[in-house]
C-alpha cells in the first residue's frame, strides 16, 4: 500500500500555530514554530529583535495629564502634569523623558518620576489672543512603546478694560406724540478722557406701557473724541426708559449709559 505523499510532508515536516499573547492585552499573535522549535514565520507586526523569540514585545503605555488652569484674559502661564504608566499594569513608569507642545512646537522636556512615572510642571505660556493646542508625548524606546496624552484646548481672550465714565442726557423728556428726542453723551475714561476712536453705539428703549421690552432702535458711532449725539422720534405715547449701549470690542468690554438713572418720556396723541 503506498504512502499519500501531502500525508508523509506533513508528518516530515510538523508545524503547529501557537497563539501568543500580545501584552497589550487586547491582541494576540499567530507564529508558524516547527516541530524542533524554530519559528519559520513571524508575523509583520511582531516587535522583536530576534525571530528565535518571541518574549521581546514592546510594553504599552498611557500618559495622563491634568491642566488646571485652561483660559484668561491676555496671555498667561499654565502648567501641565502628566503621568506615565504600563497600559497593561497600571503600574507608573518612571526615569522616561515626556515633551510638552504647544501648537505643535516641543516647548520642554522632563523626565518621569520613579516608580510614580509623574512628571512636572511643564510651563505652558500662551501669549496670542484665540485658541492654542496643548498635549505631552512619550516618545517611546527599546522596553515601552510611544504614546501621547489627550490635546487639552487653551483659551486667550482680550485683555478687556473698563470704562470707567458713560454719561447720558435726553432732551426734551416729555411732549406730544410724534415727539423726537435729542440724546447726547460721553463714553470713554474718566474724567472725560477719549479713548481715541470712535465706538459703536446702540440706542435702546424699554417700553414701559405695552410690550414691556427693551430694544435696540438706533445704531450709529461716537465721536473720536468720545462724545456722541442721536434723535429718535416716538410715534405714539407711553412711558419709555432711554439707555445708550456698547456692545464691546477687541479692548473694551461692554458698557451701559446712565446705570440706574434711566430718563422717562411720555406722549400724548394731539
Amino acid at each position: 500500500m503506498r504512502n499519500n505523499p501531502s500525508k508523509l510532508a506533513f508528518t516530515c515536516f510538523l508545524c503547529t500555530f501557537l497563539m501568543l499573547a500580545n501584552v497589550r492585552g487586547t491582541t494576540t499573535v499567530q507564529v508558524l514554530v516547527s516541530n524542533d522549535g524554530e519559528i519559520i514565520y513571524p508575523p509583520d507586526n511582531l516587535n522583536s529583535t530576534n525571530q528565535g523569540s518571541a518574549t521581546n514585545l514592546t510594553i504599552p503605555t498611557e500618559l495622563y495629564i491634568c491642566v488646571p488652569r485652561r483660559s484668561s484674559n491676555g496671555p498667561f502661564l499654565t502648567n501641565i502634569w502628566a503621568n506615565l504608566i504600563r497600559k497593561d499594569t497600571g503600574e507608573g513608569i518612571g526615569g522616561k523623558r515626556l515633551l510638552s507642545f504647544l501648537d505643535d512646537v516641543n516647548v520642554s522636556v522632563q523626565y518621569t518620576a520613579k516608580e510614580t512615572g509623574y512628571a512636572g510642571p511643564f510651563d505652558i505660556n500662551p501669549k496670542t489672543v484665540g485658541l492654542h493646542r496643548t498635549w505631552v508625548e512619550f516618545p517611546g524606546d527599546t522596553e515601552f512603546e510611544p504614546c501621547e496624552s489627550e490635546e487639552i484646548i487653551l483659551k486667550v481672550d482680550p485683555n478687556l478694560t473698563d470704562l470707567t465714565e458713560h454719561t447720558m442726557e435726553v432732551t426734551p423728556v416729555s411732549g406730544d406724540a410724534p415727539l423726537t428726542i435729542q440724546v447726547t453723551g460721553f463714553i470713554g475714561m474718566y474724567p472725560k478722557k477719549p479713548i481715541g476712536y470712535s465706538l459703536p453705539l446702540d440706542l435702546m428703549v424699554f417700553d414701559k406701557t405695552s410690550t414691556k421690552t427693551l430694544q435696540p432702535v438706533k445704531s450709529f458711532m461716537s465721536n473720536p473724541d468720545g462724545t456722541y449725539t442721536i434723535e429718535y422720534t416716538f410715534a405714539k405715547p407711553g412711558s419709555y426708559s432711554i439707555f445708550v449701549n456698547f456692545l464691546g470690542d477687541d479692548k473694551y468690554r461692554s458698557d451701559w449709559s446712565n446705570d440706574g438713572e434711566t430718563t422717562v418720556i411720555t406722549g400724548t396723541v394731539r
